[in-house]
């Protein structure tokens, strides 16, 4: 009997505990940093900080390794440009459909704004930063690194009166990487907190009800999940890593399905009121060798060309170069409804991906719990999970 209570008790203990979940809950960081050999130094930490901006790097290469390669391209308006001369080599930094970069290229300004302050003040005396804007006064401060990581944390203030609150942690050594950057104002207004740890990445930014984003990235499976709302409405991204399928949705209807091919767009579908735009990544598509890079007229349409023919008449061209080692020539067309049910793919196309394919996942994205219940939660607990952080940090 006593058994049985016991473990009564236990289930019940257990279905009391609120259930953590993996995408919105915020990671929790109980490691401390620097906590005997804190060094304080100027001269000392500036060559600290040089070794952490080259462990960066090198994470930095290890997810894009072409990133600073010394191949790269410049296309010129209306110039004609073989195929050939197109460079693909990096197509992760500045992808905005597989965000694995931005964890890291976040790490960078947390370091840098890490050096803020010991790069212009002494603890124990009056600071004079140009860094801060002449309209706050820097009324309290601390730093702290050694050979791992470190901390910084100050608060501004007007006239006396304290008004911000900034608190950076993080690690970057041979064992574990992870960061934290907190920043609020007393007053309840804008809020943001920034936590990556084990490979996942969150943001929560509050301004206020109305103005408020959540972003998520795994970056061990480039799964990610966006949300944003502001005074024109709400919008979400999410990429499913397992289907290679990544979504947009916006209050107003517009709705987007993107089919990827790693790191590189296939095709696009996006519904906007009753018209349809099919785009094509035609770097992937065979029938022509030449591009024309832009037109001074129109800058930023291109045209493609076969043995000196102009081809692929009925799309529109965008040249695409998030960087100077990846460009993207994406060709679009709009249809109707029933133009959209006749489309058929260029000839070169030879992707498995049929227009009843993207329509179906579009299906998909215009269930209103779609894609909160993907993840288990519902779209009001993001505002409520952001006000919760806020809550805790203002106290």
């Amino acid at each position: 009997m006593k058994k049985l209570m016991i473990l009564f008790l236990l289930l019940v203990l257990i279905g009391c505990v609120a259930q953590i979940n993996q995408v919105l809950d915020a990671r929790a960081i109980e490691e401390e940093v620097c906590v005997e050999d804190c060094e304080t130094d100027r001269t000392e930490l500036l060559s600290q900080f040089s070794i952490y901006n080259t462990r960066l790097e090198e994470i930095k290469n290890g997810i894009a390794p072409e990133r600073t390669a010394q191949d790269v391209n410049v296309f010129y308006a209306n110039t004609i440009y073989n195929r050939d001369e197109i460079i693909t080599s990096d197509p992760i930094t500045g992808n905005y459909d597989i965000l694995s970069f931005i964890p890291a290229q976040d790490f960078s300004e947390v370091i840098t704004r890490a050096s803020y302050i010991f790069r212009y003040c002494v603890i124990g005396e009056t600071c004079e930063n140009p860094i801060i804007d002449p309209s706050f006064d820097l009324m309290e401060f601390d730093f702290g690194f050694n050979s791992s990581g470190g901390f910084t944390t100050y608060t501004l203030g007007i006239s006396g009166i304290e008004t911000t609150k900034v608190s950076i942690r993080f690690v970057i050594d041979e064992e574990q990487v992870w960061y934290e950057m907190i920043e609020y104002d007393l007053d309840g207004g804008n809020f943001e907190y920034v936590v990556y740890s084990d490979g996942i990445y969150q943001k929560y930014y509050y301004s206020s009800d109305e103005i408020y984003y959540f972003r998520y990235i795994d970056t061990f499976t480039n799964e990610n999940f966006i949300y944003q709302s502001n005074e024109t409405g709400t919008w979400t991204i999410n990429y499913n890593p397992d289907t290679q399928y990544s979504y947009k949705k916006e209050e107003s209807g517009n709705l987007t399905v993107k089919k990827m091919d790693g790191m590189e767009l296939i095709v696009q579908l996006d519904k906007e009121g009753v018209e349809y735009t099919i785009s094509l990544n035609f770097n992937l598509i065979d029938g022509w060798d030449q591009f024309l890079s832009s037109q001074l007229e129109q800058p930023y349409y291109s045209i493609l060309y076969n043995n000196g023919d102009e081809v692929f008449t009925d799309y529109t061209f965008y040249k695409y170069s998030p960087t100077l080692r990846h460009t993207s020539l994406i060709g679009k067309i709009i249809l109707s409804e029933t133009e959209l049910q006749n489309y058929v793919f260029p000839q070169g196309f030879t992707y498995e991906v049929s227009i009843e394919d993207l329509l179906q996942e579009m299906t998909i994205l215009q269930d209103e719990q779609y894609p909160y219940d993907t993840f288990g939660f519902k779209e009001e607990d993001i505002l409520a999970t952001i006000k919760e952080l806020q809550a805790k940090f203002i106290g």
